[in-house]
């Protein structure tokens, strides 16, 4: 595959290849960033909460750090099928990855409804209840604090990243 020019591989994975990290806005590097960090330590049981803590009140967005570990607390629980989350240090971005930073940005832009309906592909209807509050939190205390995210076109399955799918269990959030 390294001799293969980099548009057939392209046009192997449909539009384009995946997205990369760097590529990204400031407000999606920082969100992404910060879901990185929390789905590492909940997997290897270690606290970075005061090292997110720090990074969103030097952000000025204090509020923010609380309802996004409410947001993954509950997607974690009320999952209905495996949520790809990559690495700190991954370059690539994966399908769900793109879809939570586009659920922010959908937030930030009052499009409540199309939100609850994505985020319904995620949770069990009980999850989306309790997600929905703090998930317009997050993004909310993110808007405030300057920090916004575009809106993007996103694949609304994860057919994107198909070799990441087979390396999660179902149902928890996962690195790869």
């Amino acid at each position: 595959m390294k001799d293969e020019p980099r548009s057939s591989r392209a046009m192997r994975h449909g539009s384009g290849s995946p997205p990369v990290f760097t590529a990204l806005s400031f407000g999606e590097r920082f969100t992404l960033w910060s879901v990185r960090c929390w789905t590492e330590a909940a997997r290897h049981g270690v606290c970075l909460h005061p090292v997110l803590r720090e990074a969103f009140s030097r952000a000025g967005a204090e509020g923010a750090y609380l309802a996004l570990n409410q947001v993954l607390c509950t997607a974690t629980a009320a999952a209905r099928r495996s949520i790809v989350i990559r690495p700190r240090n991954c370059l690539l971005v994966s399908a769900d990855e793109l879809m939570l930073l586009g659920l922010v940005a959908d937030l930030q832009d009052d499009r409540t409804r199309i939100v609850r309906g994505t985020i319904g592909e995620w949770m069990a209807p009980w999850g989306v209840r309790a997600a929905m509050p703090a998930l317009a939190a997050f993004a909310e205390h993110l808007a405030e604090a300057g920090i916004s995210l575009p809106r993007r076109t996103v694949p609304r399955t994860p057919k994107v990243f198909p070799r990441s799918l087979a390396a999660v269990d179902p149902a928890r959030c996962k690195l790869h």
